[in-house]
Order: C-alpha cells, then sequence, then structure tokens
C-alpha cells in the first residue's frame, strides 16, 4: 500500500474514553460496516471484517441475548471464589512471614 493510498478505517471504542459512545469511520469504513450489518442479518452467521478496513472489532454478528443482562451463574460465583481464596492465602501468607521475620529479627 502507498502512502497515498488511504485505508478505509472504523472505530467504535474511543481512543479519548469518552464513554458518550458511537461509531465513526469514513465513508467507505461505514459502508463496509453496513454491508457487514445487512449480510449477519440476512444470513445469521458471524460475517468478519475484510483486511482492507481499519477498524478496532474484527466481526459483526447477530445476538438474540444481551451479553451484558445476563446473570453470573454458580459456576461463575464459584471462580470468582476461588480466586479471591488463592489472592487472600497469598497475601496471608507473606503477612505472616513478614510478621515472622520482624519478631525473631532480620538474618544479617
Amino acid at each position: 500500500m502507498s502512502q497515498t493510498e488511504k485505508k478505509p478505517w472504523l472505530a467504535v471504542y474511543d481512543r479519548y474514553k469518552d464513554h458518550d459512545g458511537g461509531i465513526s469511520g469514513d465513508k467507505e469504513g461505514l459502508s463496509i460496516l453496513r454491508d457487514a450489518i445487512t449480510k449477519a442479518i440476512e444470513i445469521g452467521e458471524v460475517i468478519t471484517l475484510p483486511e482492507s478496513a481499519d477498524a478496532d472489532f474484527e466481526s459483526v454478528r447477530v445476538a438474540e441475548i444481551c451479553d451484558r443482562n445476563v446473570e453470573p451463574t454458580p459456576k461463575d460465583k464459584l471462580r470468582d471464589f476461588g480466586c479471591l481464596l488463592v489472592v487472600a492465602t497469598i497475601i496471608l501468607v507473606l503477612v505472616v512471614g513478614l510478621m515472622s521475620l520482624f519478631k525473631h529479627g532480620l538474618p544479617i
């Protein structure tokens, strides 16, 4: 690709952390997105964006369930508890070790 050739671009995520939201892109990039959305709706499969587009996401898909509204399962809660238990154990071992060093004096 030459210096003068421009790649179509799309952006969903704001690099400046402005959480107002929105999709931006040049005319060609937005046309690629429109075509991918139309195709995803028509055939109901994941549509990968072409590599010729510079986008901060890779694909478009139709999903009947909003991932943001899914309640955590018992398995998710168990995983979170397990992670918390591991971190608490590591902290406890470090604290007991430091207390032991201070109690018996630091070896030189």
